[in-house]
């Protein structure tokens, strides 16, 4: 009996180390009360000529994703680098890029259980697209999900298909199923 209560001792005052040592980093760095920085991807940057009261003008135009507040921008600007206008985009936009797909890849691959499957059984990611629900849904209005669908190593085979939403930095749907019924572009975009 005395050994059981000795570990049962070893444990709480470990836990309550491991407490106080998360406290004193949150104290030392501002953590507690500290907003992370904006994390702001440029998606696309070109040129294109657009008319104006009937001429033709050079535009130049930014489209960011601010995976902080889970929202596409594009700004436009003139050909004298002057701001014009600044328009929100409509959920799922812009399209996610190879660098979004990647970095889902590696949100599924830290997971301790999936990461350890896909590992273990050599699958072979795939996907990168977009997963675009309506409000009060896991990948409603404010998130950035991406599909990654997990192949077999010889890619004729599923073996799982997961959605990562890359604004929370987490798993959405570790075993994602489409839907019988996928809702419309009118319900996903209300």
């Amino acid at each position: 009996m005395r050994h059981v209560s000795r570990a049962i001792l070893c444990a709480v005052a470990l836990f309550m180390m491991a407490g106080a040592e998360v406290w004193a980093q949150d104290a030392a760095t501002g953590a507690a009360g500290a907003k992370a920085a904006p994390r702001i991807h440029l998606m696309a940057d070109y040129t294109d000529t657009v008319k104006v009261n009937g001429r033709e003008e050079v535009r130049r135009f930014k489209v960011f994703f601010d995976y902080t507040d889970g929202v596409g921008r594009r700004l436009t600007y003139d050909a004298g680098g002057a701001l014009l206008n600044e328009e929100v985009l409509p959920h799922g936009e812009p399209r996610p890029s190879d660098a979004d797909f990647a970095e889902a890849v590696t949100v599924v691959r830290a997971d301790r259980i999936l990461g350890g499957m896909v590992n273990r059984v050599k699958a072979v990611p795939d996907g990168g697209f977009a997963l675009v629900e309506g409000e009060g849904k896991a990948c409603g209005p404010g998130t950035r999900c991406i599909h990654v669908l997990w192949l077999s190593p010889d890619r004729v085979g599923l073996v799982r298909w997961t959605v990562v939403d890359l604004v929370r930095q987490s798993i959405v749907y570790r075993a994602y199923t489409a839907p019988e019924n996928p809702p419309s572009v009118d319900d996903v975009s209300k």
